[in-house]
Order: structure tokens, then C-alpha cells, then sequence
């Protein structure tokens, strides 16, 4: 990958819940202003998703990569090296995904579907959400291009990410502070 490469990694098990059609849609409209854009699948693919099908259909093949299963040290490298984490998930079965977690962990900045667990269980500012309805891809489009073009922003929202994951007494403060008002 190129030193100056802006990362979008998509973590874990890549499966149709994890919305990459429309992450790779979202990406193709912000390559031609993006070179330095690239697109990380850290972990596997499942067989029947085509994903290598989508990849071409936009163009996108000199900007995606899949690295296939890693174990757990190479995964959260693969986590730090990202500039903004997508965890998009739907439909959901209710789970908050391991990955997130490490991505917040490691202070990375990540957008989630909005209505999901992994949207409602932290507070505003720690992590990004995207509406999974008509206007998806819109959204996550402006939001991925927001975040590309604004490295301080990327950092605030990784930081206060990171020090939630890593700090179970600002996680308590947080849960009163929103409960209460």
C-alpha cells in the first residue's frame, strides 16, 4: 500500500450483513478525488458473497484489498494502520461486533448502521452512524468523505473512542451523564 494511502478497513468475516456493496459504491464515488483512497477487507470472505464481482463492477480493483483470515496480532495491526473503520451491519440479530470494540480500543474512528446495537450502546461522538435506508450510500458517502478530507476530525472522534474502550470509568460517566439528561 502506498505510504501516503488513506485506509478504509472493513473488519472481520466479510458477509452480505456487513453492507460492502454499498461501501464499495460509497468508495467509487470518492475515488476519482481520492487517489491516495484504499480499501482493506481485514479477515476472510464468505464463498458466496462477490465481493471480487463488486470490486469490478466499480472499478475498484487497484484500491481493494482482501487479506483473508489473520490471526489475532495481525488483526489489530490491521486495525491501527486503518484511518477510519466501517462496521456496518444489516440486518442485525442484536450483537455489538468484537471489532468494533478493537477499533475503538485502538483509537480509530468508525461508522456503524444507525439503528443497530453498536449505534444505541455509546454515546454521540464516539462513533459515526449511517442511516441503512434510501439515502445509505448517500450518507455514507458524505460521512466517508468527511473523515477522508479531515484528519483532526478522524483523530477526535478515534481519541474519544479510544478512551471510552480503554477507560471503564469514563465509560460509567458517559452512561450517567447520557441517562440523566
Amino acid at each position: 500500500l502506498p505510504q501516503d494511502a488513506v485506509l478504509v478497513t472493513a473488519p472481520g468475516l466479510a458477509t452480505a450483513s456487513k453492507r460492502l456493496d454499498v461501501a464499495l459504491r460509497s468508495l467509487a464515488r470518492l475515488a476519482d478525488h481520492r487517489p491516495a483512497l484504499r480499501f482493506v477487507v481485514a479477515g476472510a470472505v464468505d464463498p458466496h458473497l462477490p465481493l471480487a464481482d463488486w470490486t469490478r463492477a466499480h472499478r475498484l480493483e487497484s484500491r481493494v484489498r482482501v487479506t483473508g483470515r489473520l490471526d489475532l496480532s495481525d488483526f489489530v495491526r490491521h486495525l491501527v494502520a486503518s484511518d477510519i473503520v466501517l462496521s456496518l451491519r444489516f440486518p442485525t440479530h442484536g450483537e455489538i461486533s468484537g471489532a468494533l470494540i478493537r477499533a475503538m480500543g485502538v483509537g480509530r474512528p468508525a461508522l456503524v448502521t444507525a439503528g443497530s446495537p453498536s449505534a444505541d450502546e455509546f454515546p454521540e461522538g464516539l462513533i459515526v452512524p449511517v442511516d441503512p435506508g434510501a439515502v445509505e450510500v448517500d450518507e455514507l458517502t458524505a460521512f466517508l468523505g468527511a473523515l477522508i478530507k479531515d484528519a483532526p476530525l478522524r483523530e477526535a472522534i478515534g481519541r474519544l473512542a479510544g478512551l471510552y474502550a480503554r477507560w471503564p470509568s469514563i465509560r460509567l460517566s458517559c452512561r450517567s451523564a447520557c441517562r440523566s439528561g
